[in-house]
């Protein structure tokens, strides 16, 4: 069977079928001087992606606001202290947040404006630097299962001779809580600053 698009073009290949593998991923730690190898909307999302000297990966996923989809904070008592939709405007800032970083470490000291969320991640992903170095922080996500980017101080510029500044918080879960089956932990030195 041959593709029909393309005459003589096998449909099955173990050549398409090895690039479709996933890379190998980055393990939790500090990680420099890695490559910011460009961002992808999805239907409801924003994926970012990074890649390091090893040919190692990591996703970082950015979901879109939702007024559906609105936590508001609520007081020791369990009572909402803001409405829904002041929670829908507290979650559109923090997603800004999280992908201007990300265009901060790539790009620098821009602007980006726009009157719409989407709008907004539009210009952002047309103005972060494909191939710009940065530095990055893997932890394990909430569950303490899978290494994840968290949401916050995760991403921050790279310079040639200077060591990264990112660190660990006590907030971070740095060790799985199942034992892991691959190489997905960083060992040694204090993981943690004060």
């Amino acid at each position: 069977m041959t593709d029909q698009t393309t005459p003589n073009t096998p449909m099955f290949s173990s050549e398409s079928a090895k690039a479709r593998r996933p890379k190998p991923s980055m393990p939790v730690g500090i990680h420099s001087k890695v490559s910011y190898a460009g961002g992808e909307r999805g239907t409801n999302f924003t994926d970012f992606f990074f890649e390091d000297e090893h040919g190692r990966s990591r996703k970082k996923r950015v979901y879109d606001p939702s007024p559906d989809r609105v936590y508001p904070y609520k007081d020791k008592a369990g009572l909402p202290t803001e409405t829904d939709h002041e929670a829908y405007v507290r979650t559109c800032g923090q997603r800004v947040d999280t992908v201007y970083t990300i265009v901060e470490a790539t790009a620098g000291d821009v602007v980006v404006e726009a009157n719409t969320y989407e709008d907004y991640v539009k210009k952002a992903l047309a103005v972060a630097k494909d191939g710009a170095f940065v530095n990055l922080k893997v932890t394990y996500d909430w569950k303490g299962e899978y290494p994840d980017i968290p949401d916050w101080g995760f991403v921050e510029a790279h310079t040639d001779g200077n060591e990264p500044t990112l660190y660990f918080t006590k907030k971070d879960i740095v060790t799985p809580k199942a034992a892991p089956q691959d190489d997905s932990v960083v060992t040694g030195g204090d993981l943690y600053d004060e």
